[in-house]
């Protein structure tokens, strides 16, 4: 996605800092409405949306104009069959179109352009959606979080509650024997299904609102669970979009859906699986686990001690810059808090942000942050069974500050260093613990690294057997092999005992 930074702005009344902003009568209008008609809840509402929306933005210009043409000819081409030769044509729908000029793209400001009577539309419809039977034991707090937003990214604003009403105003009469979220949640997913079509290799520049969704029928799964969210949002279904930036253990990251029930979180992939049914990326038995270092969920809300104004205007990595995360990872994993020992000063000093990568896609990246102390920095609620390593991070790249450590199942830290005394010979039978492609093969040239504040190769080597030997490894080393024009499917890893376990 198009990524600008943003830093937090207070608006009209409610800050002392800032100069009023010139859309501040329409947010009076709002304020207006609601204490004339004596509606305190809606007024209460109304000012969470004023109080979080300095945020929010989305694109716009001739540009995107451009680009959703060519959505509306991928349309009219796929009515017949949504699956089959998609790619082909969206292919050579992009080859026999003019690109669009994306130099007239610009970001607009939702406080800027958004209306009075849109967010009393905004606020008057989620409240109709909070008194469907299923939602009457929602708090407040959660109808705020979960049915209140009139936005799920920094898509384009649109009266896409109109469209999700009228399209399951069947809803009621199929819940009359019963008030059960779930339930409700599962009628409509249900029906998510037969429309939309979950394809990774779709991607755009900007976040898609509900209109392009429409339009495309497809998309990644970030679309599909903001496809997802305008449903069970418009029809009173608490649902949020929660997101690993980065595997553990796996190249990429993931997003799904999460139904809030009871305090509870149910984890599902909208147009995909139902709540309470594990994702095969959480139980994939036949290739090995993902595993969970950090869960974020994207919220509307303006969260505290967010890394945007704990960083003081420091370089930041772009995929957590984002002042609306909510850390929820204890709700999916097993967690622990990590100390880390301030050992280097020299990079402390300098960094008041120090962060916790995981090895995915052929390198290190940051997966949490937090702020530096007299006595380290301490890290809350870490996914376990992971190795992490301590860095800090500027316009250059990441700066390793100690060595990488194994958060263990019972959240001991490990850590994971050369004994450059001891060197031993390993044998190695795969460069990546999924599909037999990625076994040794003969004839192929590898290359075998270890980590010792940067990565170190110890030599290359061509296969002559369906494995491969190294000799004077040091022992208890992190180790990466590569296959000299392998492609990407690399995993970090121990030997310990002749056997070589993955990370």
């Amino acid at each position: 996605m198009l990524r600008i930074a943003l830093g937090i702005i207070s608006i009209f009344f409610y800050s002392c800092q800032h100069p009023v902003h010139e859309n501040n009568k329409e947010f009076k209008k709002v304020i207006d409405y609601y204490q004339k008609n004596g509606e305190t809840e809606k007024l209460k509402a109304a000012k969470f949306l004023i109080e979080n929306i300095s945020v929010q933005y989305h694109y716009t210009g001739k540009g995107i104009l451009a680009y959703r043409k060519l959505f509306l000819v991928m349309d009219s081409s796929m009515k017949a069959d949504l699956k089959n030769d998609y790619w082909k044509k969206w292919d050579s729908i992009q080859l026999h179109s003019t690109i669009p000029d994306f130099l007239t793209v610009e970001k607009k400001e939702d406080k800027i352009s958004i209306s009075a009577a849109y967010l009393i539309k905004n606020i008057d419809q989620a409240f109709i959606a909070w008194k469907k039977p299923w939602a009457a034991k929602l708090t407040f707090d959660e109808f705020c979080n979960y049915l209140l937003p009139y936005k799920a990214h920094n898509e384009a604003p649109e009266n896409w509650r109109d469209v999700m009403i009228k399209e399951y105003k069947w809803l009621p009469d199929s819940m009359r024997t019963s008030n059960d979220l779930q339930l409700a949640c599962r009628l409509v997913n249900s029906d998510l299904m037969k429309k939309f079509y979950i394809n990774a290799r779709f991607r755009c520049d900007w976040d898609l609102n509900l209109s392009d969704l429409l339009t495309l029928k497809t998309g990644t799964c970030e679309d599909a669970t903001q496809y997802t969210l305008y449903a069970m949002r418009a029809m009173g279904i608490p649902v949020a979009m929660d997101f690993t930036p980065l595997w553990g253990n796996k190249n990429g990251g993931h997003g799904w859906n999460a139904l809030i029930k009871n305090q509870r979180t149910l984890h599902f992939v909208g147009t995909e699986t139902h709540p309470g049914m594990d994702k095969v990326q959480f139980t994939r038995s036949y290739w090995m686990k993902r595993k969970l270092a950090k869960v974020f969920r994207r919220t509307f809300k303006i969260q505290a001690n967010n890394i945007t104004d704990i960083a003081k205007g420091q370089t930041i990595p772009n995929h957590l810059d984002n002042v609306n995360l909510l850390d929820v990872t204890d709700q999916y994993v097993p967690v622990s808090p990590v100390h880390l020992q301030d050992n280097q000063k020299s990079h402390f000093d300098n960094n008041n942000i120090v962060y916790l990568c995981v090895f995915n896609n052929l390198k290190w990246q940051a997966i949490h942050w937090t702020e530096t102390n007299g006595n380290g920095a301490d890290f809350k609620k870490m996914g376990r069974d992971v190795i992490y390593l301590p860095a800090t991070f500027d316009e250059e790249g990441y700066h390793p500050v100690s060595s990488p450590f194994y958060l263990s199942p019972n959240g001991e830290k490990i850590i994971v260093a050369p004994n450059l005394n001891r060197r031993t010979s390993i044998r190695i039978l795969s460069k990546y613990p999924e599909d037999k492609s990625n076994d040794i093969t003969i004839g192929s040239d590898y290359e075998l690294f270890y980590w010792n504040n940067k990565w170190i190769s110890l030599g290359k080597k061509k296969a002559v057997a369906n494995f491969i030997e190294f000799s004077k490894v040091p022992e208890g080393s992190l180790l990466w092999i590569r296959k000299q024009g392998g492609g990407f499917q690399e995993r970090i890893f121990t030997v310990q005992n002749g056997k070589q376990t993955w990370w």
